[in-house]
């Protein structure tokens, strides 16, 4: 795709952080894309494994690229750092250890601009280190739907890549005002009903347009702590917001399922830390107050479990995490038998 007239610019913004092994093919698959008319932003979180040097040697070779140096703040503060100086009127974000398709940029751009939309998200190939296709969770997508932004709320149920930061192509209107939470893990999660109440239409593309590659040291591969609490206080936020704009139970429920399925998570806290009980223990409280101000949608089991918690948290998160682990222990045995 040539530089056509009156295209606009596009910002990518790329958070690195120690990723020396992994940097060259991302940016690699940036510079190579078929929208030439974009800006890169290397944001360098303070890397210690020369990654930096990278970042300045790529800079060098093209002038589409800029590198920001900070000092270590975690993966919002480096994309609020891009966010703060893009200059483009669409954004787009790329973690430095994945890669995208040459048509990332342009396949999005093409799409919103085909339906008059703000916002594109594709779909998106998952893959170990070795470049082998993960299974997908889910069936692919059909074909290219437009949707309201409410709409696409509820698509995370069904299609998680649908949250994620790095799949979409934002009109940059989005993030004034808004930025990423310091300091939390998912940190898409806290910022995407907040994106989507600002839509009126979302183009979700069925082209697999971003590779995720998925680590063996990532955070779904790291022990249990306290710190995975921040999921629940990010979708806390979100129904909290579907309270605000009355949402119905069709929004509602599902999302109070998903907190009460990570609360379950939580039985493998040490529990006789003070800290850990009185974390999981507000997030409790937290859970209840809301889901009480939309009683009549819930059901009567779930507003049980609900109020069960309350009553005793850590015998219920035990009871039902193990109870967890033993069915699928014996799913396990079954299909081994079978």
């Amino acid at each position: 795709m040539g530089v056509r007239q009156n295209q606009p610019l596009i910002s990518v913004i790329v958070p690195v952080y120690n990723v020396g092994g992994f940097l060259d093919r991302c940016v690699e698959s940036i510079i190579a894309q078929t929208y030439s008319r974009i800006e890169i932003l290397l944001v360098d979180d303070g890397s210690t494994d020369g990654s930096s040097v990278k970042c300045d040697s790529w800079a060098d070779k093209d002038d589409r690229i800029s590198v920001i140096h900070k000092v270590n703040g975690g993966l919002s503060e480096a994309r609020n750092a891009g966010l703060d100086v893009c200059l483009g009127e669409y954004i787009a974000f790329v973690d430095s250890d994945d890669y995208v398709d040459p048509r990332f940029i342009e396949g999005m751009f093409d799409a919103l601009s085909r339906h008059s939309s703000t916002l594109s998200i594709c779909d998106v190939v998952r893959e170990d280190e070795s470049g082998n296709a993960l299974r997908k969770s889910r069936k692919a997508r059909p074909q290219e739907r437009v949707m309201s932004g409410r709409q696409c709320l509820g698509l995370t149920y069904v299609d998680p890549n649908a949250v994620t930061a790095w799949s979409k192509l934002y009109h940059r209107s989005f993030w004034e005002g808004l930025r990423f939470p310091k300091g939390r893990l998912h940190e898409d999660e806290f910022v995407f009903h907040e994106i989507m109440y600002q839509c009126d239409q979302v183009v979700v593309m069925a082209d697999e347009l971003y590779h995720y590659v998925q680590h063996q040291g990532s955070i779904m591969h790291a022990r249990y702590n306290v710190r995975y609490l921040d999921r629940i206080d990010a979708w806390l936020q979100r129904l909290d917001a579907f309270v605000e704009h009355g949402e119905g139970g069709g929004l509602i429920v599902p999302l109070i399922q998903m907190i009460l399925d990570d609360l379950a998570l939580s039985a493998q806290l040490d529990w006789r830390d003070p800290e850990n009980r009185n974390a999981v223990v507000s997030r409790v409280v937290g859970l209840h107050d809301l889901a009480d101000a939309v009683r009549d949608a819930i059901p009567d089991e779930i507003w049980k479990h609900i109020v069960l918690l309350c009553v005793n948290p850590e015998w219920t998160v035990k009871a039902i995490y193990w109870r967890r682990r033993v069915v699928e222990k014996c799913k396990v045995l079954l299909n081994r038998i079978g």
